[in-house]
């Protein structure tokens, strides 16, 4: 195992512990810290701190949070933060900046490492105290935005590359599981292009064999997009210029109900 090293400025009365310099590192700096505890030796304690974390992935499961099984992150994430509160509802504000990691989504969205993107997180955390402590977002607003990302739509399938990608939501993590409210997914070939799908929707139990989903989507069909579906050279189907998909979508993923509509115009 590597060395870890600890490097501790503070300052302790009964009443407040001030963090002038905490910094933690092996080979590289992990993190750095400064703030104050007031009451550091009550339960009524409370933070006030701010200062800068490399998040390794492997560190979540420690800290009792399950990210679902599709998402696959390689590498660390330097995630600057402030925190205020007592830790049993505690107000966070993190921003982490993804553009060294490797992130991928299943077969269908991939952000390769050196592509910029960044990850915000607001809202209330609550830290459950216990044999098996583990970190609660009741509800967390969860932005994430990445350039340059690959899209496909079948595992073997061609690919879209450079594409940017947007989704804002309301995260709900807790021991029931991971909710995911008031969700907006737009993909556009290039930033600030017009946006090649933009979905909404509500996902309840994500990553477990019970997820569902209720939502809509519009997606734009061209060639390109057909040809991603594997139904550009369907016999007999010849297309020119684009046409607009919607999609409507609800229930279990085992048994999902969903319509569509396209119109098409001469």
């Amino acid at each position: 195992a590597s060395k870890v090293r600890i490097w501790l400025q503070v300052l302790l009365d009964p009443t407040e512990l001030a963090l002038k310099n905490v910094e933690i590192a092996d080979s590289a700096k992990l993190v750095s810290l400064t703030g104050t505890v007031t009451n550091p030796l009550s339960w009524a304690r409370r933070l006030d701190l701010q200062g800068e974390v490399i998040l390794k992935p492997i560190w979540l499961k420690t800290l009792g949070v399950s990210a679902p099984k599709q998402l696959v992150v390689n590498g660390g994430i330097p995630v600057r933060f402030v925190t205020q509160g007592k830790p049993e509802d505690l107000w966070v504000d993190l921003t982490g900046d993804l553009t060294k990691s490797n992130i991928r989504w299943a077969h269908f969205i991939e952000k390769p490492a050196g592509r910029r993107g960044t990850v915000s997180i607001r809202g209330k955390a609550h830290y459950r105290e216990g044999s098996r402590g583990r970190v609660e977002f009741p509800g967390a607003a969860v932005s994430v935005g990445v350039n340059g990302a690959i899209v496909r739509i079948r595992e073997e399938g061609p690919q879209l590359s450079n594409c940017a990608v947007q989704l804002d939501a309301k995260v709900a993590l807790n021991a029931g599981g991971l909710d995911i409210n008031n969700a907006r997914l737009a993909i556009r070939r290039g930033s600030g292009a017009r946006a090649l799908v933009l979905a909404r929707a509500n996902l309840k139990d994500v990553g477990s064999e019970s997820m569902t989903v209720h939502g809509t989507a519009t997606a734009t069909l061209d060639r390109s997009v057909l040809a991603l579906a594997g139904l550009e050279d369907a016999a007999g189907v010849r297309v020119a210029g684009s046409t607009l998909l919607q999609a409507r979508f609800k229930g279990p993923l085992s048994g999902l109900d969903w319509s569509l509509e396209m119109p098409l115009r001469p």
